[in-house]
């Protein structure tokens, strides 16, 4: 299984970002709080449902919005696409 895809809504410092994979996997670079980290923390939520940071779901919604959503494309050994999606709302305080 790869990861071929990640679609982040203001999820931390990103409103908007839609990356795609290849197979060999990737590299994150760029300056300190351009958001590299962030990246590893949306996927790792996706596993987890929580941020491997010792902080409540809330904290990871971009400032002054309301929700945010993680979306990812795996791929697995068959070729068939997986999607999973998560997503926290503020004013719910619920994840759907």
């Amino acid at each position: 299984m790869y990861l071929a895809g990640l679609r982040l809504s203001n999820f931390r410092n990103h409103e908007y970002l839609n990356l795609s994979f290849g197979k060999n996997g990737a590299i994150f670079f760029g300056p300190n709080g351009s958001g590299k980290t962030n990246i590893i923390e949306s996927i790792y939520m996706l596993a987890f449902a929580k941020s491997f940071r010792n902080i409540i779901n809330e904290n990871v919604i971009l400032f002054e919005k309301d929700f945010c959503e993680v979306e990812a494309v795996f791929f697995d050994k068959n070729k068939l696409k997986n999607t999973i999606k998560i997503a926290f709302n503020k004013k719910k305080r619920t994840a759907f």
